[in-house]
């Protein structure tokens, strides 16, 4: 079977009819988009009538599931169209991610760091999807254990972890740089500390592409840039563990065994590519958190005119949480007491599910609003 890729007025998808989900979803973001008062309470989820029912991912999958619906290309990316967001509500775009402490909260300050990134950068482009991720067992053999929801033979696979590849190309933004920043990022499809550092989750691209199974923007992407990115990659990485307690830092390395973990003493480089001295130290040199203010902040050198993006985008700084609370609130002012949908309904609606089977999220509310 060929890939079957979907493409939509704001995005591409390339759905796995094994998995039923998403492989990839890539976006072309830029401040236009986020611009418009298209609604997503006008919005329903729906099933992808393009796909061959036997492989299709359904409604009834996710009714009282557990898990939310999540999005791989935000809602919140299309406010210009209203025809582009209900688009977003495709099942082909969707797939079962933690809510609480995840989809709606660390996973949606994510998107909103992504689309804060148009006020940097011109043109931001965005490929996201789901990882299944073995761990090591106590005889360091590896295994991959994740949830399945549905009834089988068709069965939605829960992944264990979700990643986000950015480009984001200043050459035609107003902000002050002028040079195309990349960063990718790994995060396990769980309740996620919302104090924990988005550096923490930076990841080389080299090895997320093994384990995605494809190159990430090959025409511009070259190995030398490639390479280049993977080292500051481990830089950042390096800043954001150094912030982490004791407990979340084993926790995290044991969680993302499969993807490399810095280690030693990394070389940093200044703009000026001279060495910087005191900028990197092991992860595991240092058993307690260390405060962020007492950290060098990694300078890591551009190639190509190209950077990582954490050096163009303020350090990979989060947004505050609360913005899906402080939506949902507004949703139930408009909607009123006695409209909208159901949480976990089978039907369409905005909201996500939550119930029994698999990983709890929240039991008595819906999906988040972005």
């Amino acid at each position: 079977m060929s890939e079957f890729v979907r493409v939509y007025d704001s995005y591409a998808a390339s759905y796995d009819p094994r998995t039923r989900t998403p492989k990839w979803v890539l976006e072309h973001i830029t401040a236009k988009d986020l611009e418009g008062d298209a609604n997503r309470n006008k919005s329903q989820f729906f099933e992808d009538n393009q796909i061959d029912p036997a492989f299709r991912a359904t409604l009834e999958s996710y009714k009282d599931s557990g898990y939310d619906r999540g999005h791989m290309a935000p809602a919140g990316d299309n406010k210009s169209s209203q025809k582009a967001l209900n688009e977003t509500f495709s099942l082909t775009n969707i797939c079962p991610q933690v809510g609480l402490g995840f989809n709606r909260d660390y996973w949606e300050r994510f998107e909103r760091y992504v689309r804060d990134l148009t006020k940097k950068a011109g043109d931001v482009y965005v490929v996201t999807g789901p990882l299944w991720i073995p761990k090591p067992d106590v005889d360091g053999k590896w295994n991959m254990q994740h949830p399945m929801i549905g009834q089988p033979p068709g069965l939605i696979a829960v992944p264990t972890h979700f990643y986000k590849v950015i480009l984001a190309d200043g050459r035609r933004g107003k902000g002050s740089s002028r040079e195309v920043g990349v960063g990718a990022f790994v995060m396990p499809n769980a309740p996620i500390d919302p104090q924990l550092p988005l550096t923490a989750f930076t990841v080389p691209l080299e090895p997320l592409e093994q384990l995605a199974g494809m190159r990430f923007f090959p025409n511009f992407i070259n190995a030398t840039r490639r390479s280049a990115m993977d080292q500051a990659a481990l830089a950042w990485r390096q800043y954001g563990m150094q912030q982490l307690k004791p407990f979340d830092r084993v926790s995290l390395c044991q969680d993302m065994a499969a993807l490399p973990a810095p280690s030693g003493q990394l070389l940093l480089t200044s703009g000026s590519s001279s060495p910087s001295s005191n900028a990197a130290m092991s992860i595991t040199s240092s058993m307690t958190a260390v405060p962020e203010h007492q950290i060098s902040v990694p300078k890591t050198r551009s190639v190509a005119g190209t950077t990582h993006l954490c050096e163009i985008a303020g350090g990979c700084k989060l947004p505050p949480p609360g913005s899906w609370q402080k939506n949902q609130q507004s949703n139930k002012q408009l909607k009123g007491s006695s409209s909208g949908h159901s949480s976990g309904s089978s039907g369409g609606g905005s909201s996500g599910t939550s119930g029994g089977g698999g990983r709890p999220s929240n039991p008595g509310g819906g999906g988040r609003s972005v």
